[in-house]
């Protein structure tokens, strides 16, 4: 709640990262609608990583206009209608556009977030944390495929990964030679240490 509090007082302040998005949410009468005429749906068949989406034209616009729209672009309506898959390939589309893009994926409710990002598990070059609260997880509400993707999983991960690397390293540049063979055995020491 205070959280929310906080975001609500710098909102009136204007105190927020995207005064853009700050003006749309507050006076939506007054947005300027962007120029559909210009994009060109046609040659952007030829872009796409899912191809099934070209022979449905309404996906189509959403994925071209969504990755065009600034700062905001919201995709909605009833199951079936392929929001998920709209949501992958746009997120595809910005990631091949922009490999360090910074994207921030929200529904209210889980199941729909972790249908997405199980589409984009496979894809190499995406790399995301799921993040849930401590509620969702203890009920189960976040498939079990997403929960190794979650941030407490990733930090153990990241973690157990660099300690590795950093044994790995100490081996190989310090073991051997003699003197720093002292440097070698205190980090060795303090490596059980923190094992204990």
């Amino acid at each position: 709640y205070k959280k929310q509090v906080e975001a609500c007082q710098k909102f009136v302040k204007s105190s927020i990262a995207n005064k853009e998005l700050g003006d749309i949410i507050a006076t939506p009468e007054e947005i300027i609608e962007c120029n559909v005429h210009d994009l060109d749906y046609d040659g952007f068949k030829d872009k796409l990583f899912n191809s099934n989406i070209a022979k449905d034209d309404s996906q189509l616009e959403a994925v071209l206009e969504a990755i065009n729209y600034k700062p905001i672009y919201i995709i909605q309506g009833p199951p079936g209608t392929g929001k998920t898959t709209v949501i992958v390939e746009t997120i595809r589309q910005i990631v091949d556009e922009n490999p360090n893009a910074k994207i921030l994926l929200t529904s209210q409710s889980n199941l729909a977030v972790d249908n997405v990002l199980e589409k984009l598990v496979s894809v190499e070059e995406i790399h995301f944390i799921r993040l849930a609260s401590d509620n969702a997880l203890e009920n189960d509400n976040v498939a079990d495929s997403m929960k190794t993707h979650c941030y407490e999983e990733k930090l153990k991960s990241w973690v157990s990964e660099t300690e590795r690397k950093s044994n790995n390293y100490m081996k190989e540049h310090f073991h051997s030679q003699e003197g720093n063979r002292n440097l070698y055995d205190i980090f060795e020491a303090f490596i059980d240490a923190k094992g204990k």
